[in-house]
């Protein structure tokens, strides 16, 4: 539950002065000029994620004022949205801040030593953080910048970045030996977040391994995951998540999904990171057995209470998708407009598609579909295709299936409402298989360009 907090917006000397009198408290003020701001959010970190903490709205002056009781030292982040951009301070028992915010960052009027050395950092690595962001940054200057990053100038800039972070971090020496401690943590995982971001973000060019710098390869992240002083940050889940695909970005081919979670864990040092790794790659799954399967081979590293709470309600969720479960009953309208259910289907193996015309994956797969359709002819097998398009795009989807003289069973769903919404679908392709009786044999299963598909369809005529 959230804490109950004061929301202020006229506060006169007096009244100032009487907060900083309660030194358990934290003030923090002043105007959020945003365009599209009609409200502030402050969120405090929890676990490596950002959890909101108080939110307000507002007025014509786009004044803002959180008065924090009874405050934890660490950081907190002023933003509209918990996973885009956002403002880093500093709160601490007796901390009061007035700042100003735009579109183009914040400036302070008034700051504790914490806070005017956060708003240093920040100016110093905005262009290599513009650079690295994704193109969806709510910050015009970030967002151009990001558009025309190349890596030709974007490592340059990391080396800069590089030289001036370790002046910088001589340079922090506040009274406060926790929050310098911190903040010198944070600039190491700053950079190294940057520079793994710059990476993962839709480019006109990339790098092959071998054009990456050194920096990419050394090892400085054990020093980042050798404890969970990572989840101070309210980026540090995130992180967390991008150091588990860094082998791929150094070249390494995984031949099935396990070669990546093996390598992420080899990168990994502490044991509670480790596990944080496995519950994530558990509620990625999309079968119960999946579940099984991974929690029978990374669960000895499920360590921690809140590790297996959180593995127990993931089985919990996906219980209703595990083998011989009653699956779905859909009711959905075929490209004549007559509806087709699962219930009328029984006596046959039924082999469930879920694509969509715009999907590329999804229609590499179709001449494979046809291939094993093909082998399938005259058994007790349907195939049958869930089309979710948009509902403006019904008609595409009917010429679609048209021109391309699909087979089996078509039926449309708009926009996924029915199917997306039952089997917590994140994305497609998806191809599931159900018995005779209408059970589930899988609820994630192999594709039609491979063999599996076939073998367990066989398995059950």
């Amino acid at each position: 539950m959230k804490k109950q907090i004061s929301l202020l917006l006229l506060l006169a000397a007096a009244s100032l002065h009487s907060i900083a009198q309660k030194t358990s408290h934290a003030l923090v003020q002043g105007n959020y000029n945003k365009r599209s701001a009609n409200n502030v959010v402050l969120y405090k970190v929890v676990a490596g994620t950002r959890q909101e903490f108080a939110s307000m709205k507002l007025n014509d002056k786009k004044e803002f004022a959180f008065q924090v009781p009874s405050v934890e030292a660490g950081y907190y982040y002023l933003a509209q949205d918990p996973n885009r951009g956002g403002i880093r301070i500093w709160l601490s028992p007796g901390t009061q801040l007035r700042m100003q915010v735009s579109d183009t960052g914040y400036t302070l009027q008034s700051a504790s030593p914490e806070n005017n050395l956060l708003h240093q950092w920040e100016t110093m690595r905005m262009p290599v953080r513009a650079m690295g962001n994704s193109l969806s940054n709510d910050n015009p200057r970030l967002r151009s910048l990001s558009d025309t990053g190349t890596y030709h100038s974007f490592f340059p800039k990391l080396h800069e970045l590089l030289a001036n972070a370790a002046s910088f971090r001589k340079r922090i020496n506040t009274s406060n030996k926790a929050f310098n401690d911190l903040l010198r943590f944070t600039i190491d995982a700053d950079v190294q977040q940057s520079a793994l971001h710059f990476l993962l973000t839709p480019k006109s060019a990339h790098p092959t391994p071998e054009e990456l710098p050194a920096y990419y390869r050394d090892d400085a992240r054990g020093k980042l995951l050798a404890t969970t002083a990572i989840y101070r940050l309210g980026e540090g889940q995130s992180i967390l998540q991008d150091y588990s695909i860094l082998p791929i970005l150094l070249g390494k081919k995984p031949e099935e999904k396990a070669d990546m979670l093996d390598w992420s864990l080899q990168l990994i040092p502490n044991d509670t990171l480790r596990g944080d790794i496995v519950i994530g790659n558990l509620q990625r799954a999309n079968s119960f057995e999946t579940v099984l399967d991974n929690t029978e081979k990374y669960g000895r590293y499920i360590l921690t209470p809140e590790q297996k709470l959180q593995k127990e309600a993931i089985f919990d969720k996906l219980v209703k998708y595990q083998k011989g479960a009653p699956a779905y009953n859909f009711n959905l309208d075929d490209i004549n407009d007559k509806k087709v259910s699962l219930k009328s289907l029984a006596g046959k193996v039924v082999v469930l598609d879920v694509w969509a015309t715009w999907c590329g994956p999804c229609k590499a797969e179709i001449p494979h579909l046809k291939k094993l359709e093909a082998a399938m002819h005259g058994k007790d097998v349907v195939f049958v295709s869930i089309g979710t398009d948009k509902p403006a795009d019904k008609e595409k989807w009917k010429k679609f299936v048209q021109d391309e003289q699909l087979g089996g069973v078509q039926l449309y769903d708009p926009s996924g409402a029915a199917i997306h919404s039952y089997y917590k679908i994140p994305g497609i392709p998806r191809f599931m298989v159900f018995d005779k009786a209408g059970k589930i044999v899988s609820a994630d299963a192999p594709r039609p360009s491979t063999p599996e598909l076939q073998k367990m369809i066989e398995q059950y005529l």
